[in-house]
């Protein structure tokens, strides 16, 4: 009978220290599903998943916390199943966020050498000083979006910002373009108008249409008085216009009522000069 009850005691014994082995080490499994499965969600989180994969991040994070809160309790084994089941929604998560993040990589570094395109052909227009406010804001943005690029999780910011600075400096570069050609339009407008005014003949004063003579009076004196030619040399018209009256130029006589030949200017008079000389030395009639 004590025999009997003394394998009994034995048998229990084993089956217990069974049960506590077991428990052991499901405890032991989940301890470490449990940390593998934080390490790896961390990691994930690390590398941007957070910006790359955001609607994944969320889901994956109700069941990453759920398993640590059955760790915490102490139920290994529904806290196992749970650090089973998340890892591959943790692995799906990282391959997500990985291929969108290098997309996102290849997007900023195509907008930022678009931009720094944008840069050097504002420059080559002088867009600093002609292109306005567009110029120095898209500079500003440019350095901004160099700045993120040297983030891995700023790389969507870093490409939006490129897009905007290259917006900036392409108006700034046709704003420059602009300015210039309408500054040059009016110095080429301003050069024309001088021209055309230093090529203007000054304006001839108004003549008497008679003068009487004076005593002492002469054609050349006549000619050269301000309110007549002012310059001595036209005697000349004066002969010609009165030749009824003058039969010698070198004899005038006051009281004479001579005709003034019209307004004329300069270059005018000079050429009936001209032609009046060519006529007399040619011994032809003036």
């Amino acid at each position: 009978m004590n025999a009997r009850r003394g394998r009994g005691g034995l048998v229990v014994m084993m089956v217990a220290c069974v049960a506590l082995t077991v428990t052991g080490c499901a405890k032991k499994k989940a301890i470490q599903a449990v940390e593998d499965m934080n390490k790896t969600f961390g990691e994930a989180k690390d590398a941007c998943a957070s910006v790359y994969a955001a609607d994944r991040v969320a889901a994956v994070q109700d069941d990453v916390d759920a398993t640590n809160v059955l760790s915490d309790d102490k139920k290994w084994k529904k806290a196992l199943e749970g650090a089973t089941d998340a890892m591959p929604k943790i692995q799906n998560l990282q391959t997500a966020a990985d291929q969108n993040r290098e997309q996102a990589q290849r997007e900023a570094n195509d907008a930022l050498s678009a931009a720094d395109a944008a840069l050097k052909e504002a420059d080559a227009a002088d867009a600093a000083k002609y292109g306005g406010t567009y110029y120095a804001d898209g500079k500003a943005k440019l350095d901004q979006a160099r700045k993120k690029a040297d983030d891995p999780c700023a790389w969507k910011d870093a490409a939006a910002m490129a897009k905007q600075a290259e917006d900036d400096l392409r108006r700034a570069r046709n704003a420059a373009i602009a300015e210039k050609k309408r500054l040059d339009e009016e110095a080429a407008a301003a050069a024309r108008a001088k021209a055309a005014e230093e090529a203007k003949e000054p304006e001839v004063p108004a003549l008497p249409p008679n003068y009487v003579v004076q005593r002492g009076d002469y054609l050349w004196k006549i000619s050269g008085m301000d309110k007549i030619y002012q310059g001595s040399k036209f005697w000349p018209l004066i002969y010609d216009a009165n030749r009824s009256s003058i039969q010698d130029p070198d004899l005038i006589y006051p009281g004479q009522n001579l005709n003034i030949p019209r307004k004329m200017s300069d270059t005018e008079m000079m050429s009936k000069l001209r032609t009046m000389w060519g006529k007399a030395s040619r011994g032809e009639d003036l």
